[in-house]
């Protein structure tokens, strides 16, 4: 039950309660939940974190309660995303490694779905799930893999003694889940034919994955890649695109040449030459890595393959510039792939930029950036130019400096970065109130990249409040669609000024308004105190005044108010 005290007050405090009353009706009234979604807020992208609750709150049903749990300061982007939905609880972990843990402990649902930031289902899809849910017996598992992997197993749904009832046809061979869990994670099964729908920006794996072994599916990959490669015989731009794609789609099958037999090594083999004669160089790919693997692998190479596959990971490669064009420096391929076969895609080698910094020197407004192109390394004689875009484009000044940090962000697991640090200056006195956006362009005489800021450092200064300018506009950072924005906004009149914090130091009251204003004061008892200004909507009034000529003396008690001028 929820007790309500009397002393408490307050619009904040009467909406908890009534949220409070409401998800205890409802517990009331439905009993314990079928499903749990345990939602890790784990701070981060507050846009990805939205989207998971927003989808999950798509999810129209009584017998679904939402768990979230946030470890770092992220419980207010949380309730704000979950908005008024009473199936939501929300708790608080020490660390990352324990948020599972405390989820799975306040979950009341007889199953469980795990959810990070990014993970977004379609509307009603768990909806649909519960009607298999209602009875433990109408689980079905089928074989087959999963539509999108993933590493975590937490993301399944799993009543163990089911799951292993049905897997094994034992009664309680794997009382701790395990055998069923690796099952699940290697793909052999899944549940209930909906598989957990994933964005593009997919967690990286953990330390110990197990891969499911992909040369069962060779043949009817084979067979899907022939009929759409059939379907497309008299179009040839679409069927070098598909045979592009069709390509790549061998990897799976690559990074594990040597476990292939020798019947699924000589498929591969037929299969990657016969896509190779259908490419057009027109129709570029975008995995340069992938590419390289069936090129080699077209030519029945298949040690270099096995060669190349260990010594690169994922997207772990060094990159040369070469003749305006970034080339994958892959020593096993050397000598056997050209440099149009190593030749890395602009999608490859994007410009990344975080915003790490805001500060204001004045009129002028300073941005520290941190810039990067992936998979390429770069000096400080590069070219980097940052603009503000809006109707117009307005160039900033930019500085360029050594910043081992970028090395940490944009090099990620890939390789290191030796520079990085932008430090961009521009005048916003004759801008006009508007959002912007930030451009960014980097070269080095004839490679160039363009992009645009996408990021806002979480620790830095341009994650806070919006700075005051000195003609009394305010200006900060917006993210708006994975870009960020720099917006200015007009001055409000002094009526509108909003007083962020009051607090008492000592012998001072500090204050912290939003906005560039003349004069603070403070009445009271006979008394006028003017206070001392501090940097821009900060002010500082001292709690003692001159009294009958004798010297200062602390004010007396009484009624005060504060005048904003």
């Amino acid at each position: 039950m929820v007790a309500a005290d009397s002393s408490t007050s307050g619009p904040g405090t009467q909406a908890a309660l009534r949220r409070g009353l409401a998800r205890t009706a409802r517990r009331l009234r439905h009993g314990r939940p079928t499903l749990s979604i345990i939602v890790l807020a784990a701070g981060g992208d507050p846009g990805r974190l939205h989207a998971t609750l927003s989808s999950v709150r798509d999810q129209p049903s009584p017998a679904i309660e939402l768990v979230v749990v946030t470890h770092d300061g992220g419980e207010p982007a949380a309730r704000a995303a979950a908005g008024d939905d009473t199936r939501a609880r929300f708790f608080r972990a020490d660390s990352a490694a324990t948020a599972r843990t405390v989820g799975l402990q306040r979950s009341r649902g007889r199953f469980v779905l795990v959810a990070t930031s990014g993970d977004v289902y379609p509307r009603g899809v768990l909806v649909e799930l519960l009607d298999g849910l209602a009875d433990d017996d109408a689980l079905q598992l089928t074989p087959g893999p999963l539509a999108y992997g993933t590493p975590y197993l937490g993301r399944f749904l799993l009543a163990r003694s089911r799951l292993a009832a049905a897997v094994t046809a034992a009664q309680d061979p794997d009382p701790d889940g395990l055998l069923v869990g690796l099952q699940v994670l290697r793909g052999d099964v899944r549940v209930a034919g909906f598989p957990a729908y994933r964005d593009a920006r997919a967690d990286a794996p953990g330390p110990f994955v197990v891969r499911r072994d992909p040369f069962p599916d060779l043949a009817a990959r084979v067979a899907r890649d022939r009929a759409s490669l059939a379907a497309l015989a008299d179009v040839d731009l679409p069927r070098a695109a598909r045979a592009r794609a069709a390509l790549t789609g061998l990897r799976p099958f690559l990074d594990v040449a040597d476990a292939a037999s020798p019947e699924d090594w000589a498929l591969l083999v037929q299969h990657a030459a016969a896509l190779r004669a259908l490419l057009d160089p027109r129709v570029p790919g975008d995995d340069v890595v992938s590419q390289a693997l069936a090129l080699l692998a077209a030519d029945g190479r298949r040690d270099d393959v096995v060669g190349l596959a260990g010594a690169v990971e994922d997207r772990d490669f060094p990159t040369v510039l070469r003749d305006g064009r970034v080339v994958a420096d892959l020593p096993v391929a050397a000598g056997l792939l050209s440099d149009d076969d190593l030749e890395v895609s602009e999608a490859e080698t994007p410009v990344v930029a975080r915003v790490r910094r805001l500060l204001l020197d004045g009129p002028v407004v300073v941005l520290e950036l941190l810039v990067a192109v992936r998979h390429l390394d770069q000096a400080l004689t590069d070219t980097v130019r940052v603009e503000l875009v809006g109707e117009t484009v307005h160039p900033m000044v930019v500085r360029l400096s050594a910043d081992p940090a970028v090395s940490r962000w944009a090099g990620e697991t890939e390789h290191d970065h030796d520079a990085g640090l932008v430090r961009a200056e521009l005048d916003v006195r004759d801008l006009p109130a508007a959002l912007f956006g930030i451009g960014v362009l980097w070269s080095d005489g004839e490679f160039e990249r363009s992009g645009v800021v996408s990021e806002i450092a979480a620790q830095g200064s341009a994650a806070r409040q919006p700075v005051l300018l000195p003609d009394g506009r305010s200006i900060g950072l917006h993210e708006r669609h994975g870009r960020v924005a720099l917006g200015i906004t007009e001055a409000k009149p002094v009526t509108d000024v909003v007083v962020h914090r009051v607090e008492v130091d000592g012998e001072q009251l500090r204050l912290t308004v939003d906005r560039a204003i003349d004069a603070v004061r403070l009445e009271g008892e006979g008394r006028v105190v003017d206070a001392v200004p501090g940097a821009s909507g900060f002010w500082t009034v001292p709690l003692r005044a001159a009294a009958w000529g004798l010297g200062d003396a602390p004010l007396p008690t009484g009624s005060y108010r504060l005048v904003l001028v």
